[in-house]
């Protein structure tokens, strides 16, 4: 087995190049790739020879994202129905992002894996870079084959179809005509940024850029499902009252007969809103004393102190609990007193920096936080509430949270 790197680099063969030569000496090709779009016209007309000529092939082609071009799959359907083409597309909710070209023929077995799709800029205009392998004994390509026969098991792709192609040539129209949308409302709100950001002002006396924050606030309060502004503050509200009763009583009694702390925990972060708490959960059972002694300190305090105080109260007691860390911690403070106290953990950071605001740790810690910062915390955070016009820092939460999950899942 020999490997090289492939490059698409004027100094040597690019991927097209390769691809092309390597389908003129092959009987069968096997090809994974998240996007498809129209290729340099040497790479069709190759494959369209051969598969003139005899050559076999399957090609799984995602639907992420809607970057594949439904012209180009119609041309290949229209292939599979004339030659031994078999043609599938990516069907799970998961990103299907393979680049994988194996090609089989009588001198040998070779694959090209990397992060070049089908596509012009993937296979000749791109910085791309891929591992051509020589498969001298065919590991390699019996393992491609399994894992395209498991997919297909699996049903992680299915057979194209007409109909399925005219299901997505639909969506791909929709998501592009309101992708150009997005663009042209993400420039006006860039240029209004770039504006307040000349007097240090958001256009109405406020430091800050909250153009972003209030378009995603607008889309939030426009959202009808459990995800938008009203159905989240009702069940924020809510969560809130829960939560400040629980806290109470696991303040005043340690044990109840029948109940473990980890179901008492568990009931408790159900109406928190930060992620990750019950990957914690386990660890925290084991420091239980220390974690119940702070929240009877904080409760018996909480509301009577300021955040830098408050803070530095409750670290004092998860300072030796190892991942009770500072989305626990005030997840915690946020529901004794929403009103004072801001939640702080890594999506509301990134809100911040949506409102120009980059003085936060990306990823707080209770090693790089402190009282201190955490004031100043809360203080930006009462700053941005008030120039979005929220009720409280719980809602100002909630649209941290929509902000953050929205853009990820985009």
């Amino acid at each position: 087995m020999s490997v090289k790197l492939l490059l698409n680099q004027d100094d040597q063969k690019h991927h097209v190049q390769e691809i092309t030569r390597l389908l003129g000496a092959s009987h069968h090709f096997e090809c994974l790739v998240a996007f498809a779009k129209r290729t340099p016209d040497t790479t069709l007309d190759k494959l369209k020879k051969k598969l003139a000529g005899g050559m076999s092939a399957r090609m799984v082609i995602g639907r992420s994202f809607y970057l594949t071009d439904p012209p180009l799959l119609r041309e290949l359907l229209a292939l599979s129905e004339k030659h031994q083409l078999e043609l599938y597309l990516s069907n799970t909710d998961v990103t299907f992002h393979p680049k994988i070209y194996a090609f089989d023929g009588p001198k040998g077995k070779t694959v090209i894996i990397g992060s070049a799709n089908l596509t012009y800029g993937g296979l000749e205009g791109n910085y791309e870079a891929s591992a051509l392998i020589t498969d001298t004994d065919g590991t390699i390509t019996r393992s491609i084959k399994k894992h395209f026969d498991e997919l297909i098991d699996a049903e992680e792709i299915i057979p194209a179809t007409k109909e399925l192609i005219n299901e997505y040539e639909h969506e791909h129209t929709v998501h592009r005509t309101l992708h150009a949308l997005a663009d042209r409302r993400a420039h006006l709100i860039a240029n209004k940024e770039i504006a307040h950001g000349k007097n240090g002002t958001d256009g109405a006396g406020a430091p800050g850029n909250y153009a972003l924050l209030r378009e995603t606030l607008r889309l939030m309060k426009e959202d009808k499902s459990h995800e938008g502004f009203s159905a989240d503050r009702k069940r924020r509200d809510k969560d809130l009252v829960i939560a400040r009763g629980m806290l109470t009583t696991l303040a005043t009694n340690r044990v109840v007969p029948g109940q473990s702390f980890l179901q008492r925990y568990e009931a408790l972060i159900e109406h928190f809103h930060s992620g990750q708490l019950f990957r914690a959960k386990t660890v925290i059972a084991k420091k239980a004393d220390l974690f119940l002694d702070g929240i009877a300190d904080i409760v018996a305090h909480g509301r009577g102190l300021q955040p830098r105080d408050a803070f530095n109260l409750l670290h004092g007691h998860f300072s030796e609990i190892k991942s009770a860390g500072i989305n626990i911690l005030t997840e915690v403070l946020h529901a004794i007193d929403p009103t004072k106290f801001a939640v702080m953990n890594q999506n509301a950071v990134a809100g911040m920096v949506s409102a120009g605001i980059h003085d936060y740790p990306e990823r707080p810690l209770k090693t790089n936080v402190d009282g201190k910062k955490y004031a100043r915390y809360c203080r930006d955070a009462d700053t941005v509430r008030d120039a979005l016009g929220l009720t409280n820092l719980s809602e100002l939460d909630a649209l941290f949270n929509y902000n953050f999950y929205k853009n990820k899942r985009s």
